[in-house]
């Protein structure tokens, strides 16, 4: 279980996401619509919609974050 000031939640958001990704190429920091229309084997997945919470050292990211929201909620922090 994390816990202390490391792990002090400063924001949680749901989010609709698409993962997308490419074997031989490399993308830019910030990646946008045009840079996907010119590489050739870009993979995209479908949308989903995924949890992300922000803490003052880290990004989480949750695809099942019904229980994570119940943690957050009760203990404040996430538990493994």
């Amino acid at each position: 279980m994390f816990s202390g000031p490391r792990s002090l939640i400063i924001g949680v958001e749901r989010m609709l996401v698409r993962r997308s990704n490419t074997k031989t190429g490399t993308v830019n920091l910030f990646f946008s619509a045009e840079d996907a229309m010119r590489i050739r084997d870009l993979r995209c997945f479908e949308w989903k919609e995924i949890l992300v919470v922000l803490r003052r050292d880290r990004v989480e990211l949750y695809e099942d974050y019904v229980s994570v929201i119940v943690r957050i909620l009760f203990y404040g922090v996430r538990s493994d």
